[in-house]
């Protein structure tokens, strides 16, 4: 059972680095058995589908981790994915849009997945990671992100390392000031930062495979 009295769901996101079949259905077990919210894999990851989906819902990274591929390539990536079973696309900001404040781009990517998702009555998620900015940049690309059309947004790919309690700040902040729906996304969460957001408007958070013995 979760080690936590809270009511945070909690979502798991799997890498490509499960090279032992064993050790991969062994991680697709416990979140099965724990009732897992969302779990998102990459997309070679979808043919085990039926393993993890008795409780948890599909979800797919789409040009994970970077987000530098071209608005067709990530168009391929989410016909695939759907054709396989996800039902959330996992898709992370292109940085270079980002960075140079090239809204058409950016408009043009989202408004374009977004009729592609509610065609096939999927889901898209964007992942924007806080890291990589002050808070006050965050809020605001953020916002920016929202008036480009983004509705669901995911605060850091967990790849990298990141200071969990700065991402549950930059979660808080931009629910403060921007209706988006947020999910605080890390592989450094522990049981305690699940406590510290009972009360809170953030629903769910996002752990990696590797560190779901911390809450299982």
């Amino acid at each position: 059972e979760m080690k936590s009295s809270t009511a945070i769901k909690i979502e798991v996101c799997l890498f490509d680095g499960y090279k032992d079949f064993d050790e991969l259905l062994e991680v697709l077990f416990i979140c099965d058995q724990n009732c897992v919210d969302v779990i998102s894999v990459p997309i070679s990851f979808l043919s085990y589908k039926q393993r993890f989906t008795k409780n948890a819902t599909p979800a797919c990274l789409v040009d994970f981790p970077l987000g530098m591929g071209s608005l067709r390539t990530r168009l391929a990536y989410c016909i695939e994915a759907v054709s396989l079973g996800a039902e959330i696309l996992d898709i992370p900001v292109n940085p270079f849009h980002v960075q140079n404040m090239q809204k058409t781009n950016i408009k043009k990517d989202v408004s374009s997945i977004a009729a592609f998702c509610k065609e096939r009555g999927v889901k898209p998620r964007y992942i924007l990671n806080h890291k990589e900015y002050s808070m006050k940049e965050y809020v605001h690309l953020s916002s920016w992100l929202y008036s480009c059309g983004v509705k669901t947004l995911i605060t850091h790919d967990g790849v990298t390392v990141d200071d969990p309690i700065d991402n549950l700040i930059a979660a808080g902040q931009v629910l403060k000031n921007i209706p988006l729906e947020v999910i605080p996304g890390s592989r450094m969460f522990e049981t305690e930062h699940l406590d510290i957001l009972t009360g809170t408007e953030i629903e769910s958070i996002r752990v990696c495979s590797d560190k779901i013995n911390r809450f299982f």
